[in-house]
């Protein structure tokens, strides 16, 4: 990380609150959002027959592999995930009336964390 040639360790993590959206009183979110994901499970039956919305995730897991293990650089990284991300954008414009009728529902935040351990040198 800090170019002195020591591995250092990236290490992060993500977290996401849900509250109930404004007006929805905490005892009807859990039927509001079981008829929710009822819907959204029909919707995407329609937008997505062939479940290609898995096949797009295992090929960036191949790629994020991939780039982990160092056999390819940032830039062939990204070149590779971008025509994924693409595809996968295509399924998602499907999806957002159904997001924002959630949205209505539960409000949900997401926020993560990232910490940098730098290893020192070793002292003679």
């Amino acid at each position: 990380m800090n170019g002195d040639g020591l591995f250092d360790l990236l290490v992060g993590d993500r977290v996401s609150l849900q509250f109930a959206a404004e007006g929805v009183k905490e005892s009807e979110i859990k039927k509001r959002l079981e008829e929710w994901e009822g819907k959204y499970d029909e919707l995407i039956e329609k937008v997505d027959p062939e479940n290609e919305r898995e096949r797009l995730t295992q090929k960036i897991k191949a790629v994020v592999e991939k780039f982990s293990a160092g056999q390819i650089d940032i830039d062939e990284f990204k070149k590779k995930v971008k025509p994924i991300e693409c595809e996968l954008k295509t399924l998602t414009d499907k999806e957002d009336t159904l997001t924002e009728q959630r949205k209505k529902i539960v409000r949900e935040y997401s926020t993560g964390y990232v910490w940098v351990y730098y290893q020192l040198p070793e002292k003679n």
